[in-house]
């Protein structure tokens, strides 16, 4: 094992993957918050896999500065053509990887349903449920609703603000929404049950 801290190229795929771990990292937290939504995972994992198709082509064209640690690496020790090629090709093919396995847990997915939960106040606007078509007329037509949808900090609140005045609409666009939110704040409590019960066992 401590004869691979010696070997450049392994070193070298070990910058990369320190790289790599940092930008997912990064996406992992992005994805926290007593505010992610449905909108909000789909997004950032959007996001992110058309970031690994941009490495892709950086690759292709030589370019590395998507990853710095990797950069500075290679900067900083000499490595053999035939070498930097392997390891470009090595990298692709883990990036394309990466890529599917995107693909297979975040399927592409059509969420046009539920344009209406994200700005009920746009354009062609459709709940897409024939029962509630008259609630939402009346609630896109209401100045003081798209005033409070735009006040809103978050699409929970507006939502949450919404209950009395169109019950129905509520209780879809939580349905959709809650489930993220709430997960977070189940193991955000927890975690702030355990720390009480953590550090005096680490001060002991």
């Amino acid at each position: 094992m401590k004869d691979l801290f010696s070997d450049p190229h392994w070193l070298s795929k070990l910058a990369y993957l320190s790289d790599v771990f940092e930008k997912l990292n990064g996406l992992n937290l992005s994805l926290q918050g007593n505010s992610t939504t449905l909108f909000t995972v789909l997004d950032k994992i959007q996001a992110f896999k058309r970031k690994l198709n941009l490495y892709v082509t950086q690759l292709d064209s030589n370019d590395l500065s998507s990853f710095p640690s990797l950069t500075t690496f290679l900067e900083e020790n000499e490595l053999a053509n035939d070498d930097i090629h392997v390891l470009r090709f090595e990298i692709k093919d883990h990036l394309l990887q990466l890529g599917k396995n995107f693909d297979k847990y975040f399927p592409p997915g059509n969420t046009n349903d539920l344009e209406w939960i994200r700005n009920p106040f746009a354009e062609n606007s459709d709940t897409g449920a024939s029962e509630d078509q008259e609630s939402f007329i009346d609630l896109t037509c209401d100045s003081n609703m798209k005033d409070l949808f735009y006040n809103s900090s978050t699409l929970v609140e507006f939502w949450m603000k919404i209950q009395n005045a169109y019950p129905s609409l509520h209780k879809r666009a939580l349905k959709a929404l809650l489930p993220f939110v709430t997960t977070y704040l189940c193991e955000s409590g927890f975690s702030q049950m355990c720390f009480p019960w953590v550090f005096p066992q680490v001060s002991k």
